[in-house]
């Protein structure tokens, strides 16, 4: 099992070079190994050591929940790791601040609450192309806010995105544990750097 996730890992590399220099051949036999290891324990534990990499993948939302579930088990189970004749290991960041694994939380109705960081939440190309995605999510079972690391610069497009999410804060000025205690208190589920 472990030489089977290195070897899945191996080829999620491999394949991320691939593309990383446009050497296109195989590409189609690559995303479909790639989105076949995402549904088997694994492959989505192998590809969860990189979560954010995985995102240049085209996973289906069910696929890369199984990765960022996979990347949580590992976490949990390193803060398991030592724990022999009553030492006590050291407590994850997991246990810390337990939120537990979101499909756990939304089957008790919560939506799934997710935290966007970036210092293009201005009049920037990121912003034109992820606008949809805030204003066409389903806030029935999301919530999405916002982390600006940028500066306000009054345009139209800002405007547009401060409007149709539930939650937008500058951390700009702040300190990392400012930021850190900003994003706790929104209570999410998943950060995302973009």
């Amino acid at each position: 099992s472990s030489s089977s996730s290195s070897s899945a890992m191996a080829r999620y590399l491999s394949g991320r070079s691939a593309k990383s220099m446009a050497y296109w051949r195989g590409w189609d036999a690559y995303n479909s190994y790639i989105r076949s290891a995402a549904r088997s324990v694994e492959g989505a534990a192998a590809l969860s050591i990189d979560p954010v990499a995985s995102l240049s993948s085209p996973f289906t939302g069910p696929e890369l929940l199984n990765v960022v579930m996979a990347a949580a088990r590992l976490k949990l189970a390193e803060g398991q790791q030592g724990n022999t004749a009553g030492a006590k290991a050291t407590p994850s960041a997991f246990e810390r601040n337990p939120v537990g694994i979101a499909t756990d939380l939304r089957l008790g109705g919560e939506r799934l609450v997710i935290g966007l960081v970036s210092s293009y939440f201005r009049d920037h190309n990121l912003l034109r192309l992820t606008r949809s995605l805030f204003s066409l999510a389903d806030k029935r079972s999301l919530r999405l806010v916002l982390f600006a690391e940028s500066q306000d610069d009054g345009s139209e497009l800002l405007r547009e995105a401060e409007g149709v999410v539930e939650g937008f804060i500058r951390i700009r000025s702040m300190s990392t544990p400012e930021a850190i205690r900003a994003m706790r208190a929104h209570r999410l589920h998943l950060a995302i750097n973009l």
